[in-house]
């Protein structure tokens, strides 16, 4: 049998690729061997570029025994990757204690902030989008933050694209994510490098993607 090619789309990440072909492990993908120019190329899973072009090698059978005559049933094991969000305050003021609703699908996620300003769930590879409300006092008294989470929609950090989302959802950008090297875009790339301690040139080179990534977490 011809091995599958999956022309990556936007959004897309290993774990949800596995997903769309019934996989319950998305490592069997990412390690096969190929995929080796693709994982040297993305060495992050969870960050593809559409266009990436990845083989679906053939599912391994399984074999169960089983009373004959009688019906089995059988469950796919599904899928689940762990979502993770940081929030943080523009002075550094610390947060915890400061309540949040995480709503992804049909599930609704409540708690607290801890000192760390971490939000971490596991969830569907094929879920795209949610929406988390934050208050900043205990009581819930005060106005709610809400942000629409697009889940996946990161592109690597090497194009301009992937350098401005980062920037954004650290707080150093708010312009479009269209790849353009504006006067917003170098403005927002000298910020985070005075943060940084890194050359301020605004030009998102290899040192300045690397702390990127770094801040980020991916």
């Amino acid at each position: 049998m011809p091995k599958i090619i999956h022309k990556v789309k936007r959004g897309e990440s290993f774990p949800s690729i596995a997903d769309q072909y019934q996989m319950a492990d998305w490592m069997r993908i990412y390690f096969d061997s190929s995929n080796l120019d693709i994982r040297r190329k993305r060495p992050n899973p969870n960050v593809l570029y559409a266009g990436d072009q990845i083989v679906i090698p053939e599912k391994e059978e399984k074999l169960e025994e089983g009373k004959t005559e009688i019906k089995h049933q059988f469950k796919r094991k599904k899928a689940k990757v762990m979502l993770r969000i940081k929030i943080r305050h523009h002075d550094e003021r610390n947060l915890a204690g400061c309540p949040y609703k995480l709503e992804i699908g049909a599930q609704i996620f409540e708690g607290v902030l801890g000192d760390n300003g971490l939000i971490e769930y596991p969830i569907s590879p094929s879920i795209k989008e949610g929406v988390l409300s934050f208050w900043l006092d205990s009581e819930k008294k005060g106005p709610c933050i809400t942000w629409l989470l697009k889940i996946g929609f990161i592109d690597p950090v090497e194009f301009l694209t992937g350098v401005q989302a980062r920037l954004k959802n650290l707080g150093f950008y708010f312009g479009p994510i269209d790849g353009v090297l504006n006067y917003e875009t170098k403005e927002a790339i000298q910020e985070f490098q005075r943060e940084f301690g890194l050359k301020v040139d605004g030009i998102p080179g290899q040192d300045t993607q690397k702390k990127l990534e770094e801040a980020y977490g991916c």
